[in-house]
Order: C-alpha cells, then structure tokens, then sequence
C-alpha cells in the first residue's frame, strides 16, 4: 500500500513538475518572443492588429500564472508529505 502511495505522488510530482515548466518558463520565453516580434511589427506604417491579440495575451499570461502557482501548490504538497 506505501509503495502504490509513492508511487502515487511521484507520479505527480513529476506531472507537477512538467506543468510548472510548460507554464512557467517556456510560456514566458513564447511570451517574450512574441512581444518582441509584435514591437517589432508595430514599426511598420500597415500594422494593424485585431482586437482579440491583447485579449489572447492577456488570458495567455493569467493561464501562465494559474498553471505555476497551481503545480507549485501540488509540489509544496508532494514535498510536505515526504
């Protein structure tokens, strides 16, 4: 019963682990390239966005966060019950 428990939270422990890195620093390197490449197009004279670009970064970077705090949360309690 002990060894499926710990195997149990490895499991997610390791599936926290990988959320927190799709959501912490890839989802802030995406992020980062395309603010640069939005500066970048903003240069032009016909740049032109849609309206619907700064609502889809800003659900991006809420969802970055959820995902962080959320697989920080589940590896603060993976960790405590070592």
């Amino acid at each position: 019963m002990a060894a499926t428990g710990a195997l149990f939270l490895g499991n997610v422990a390791t599936l926290a682990v990988s959320f927190w890195v799709l959501g912490g620093p890839v989802a802030i390197a995406l992020l980062a390239v395309f603010s640069l490449r939005d500066t970048r197009a903003r240069t032009f004279a016909m740049y032109s966005s849609g309206p619907g670009v700064s609502w889809l970064y800003r659900l991006t970077v809420a969802s970055s966060l959820a995902a962080v705090v959320i697989s920080a949360l589940s590896i603060a309690n993976w960790a405590g019950r070592l």
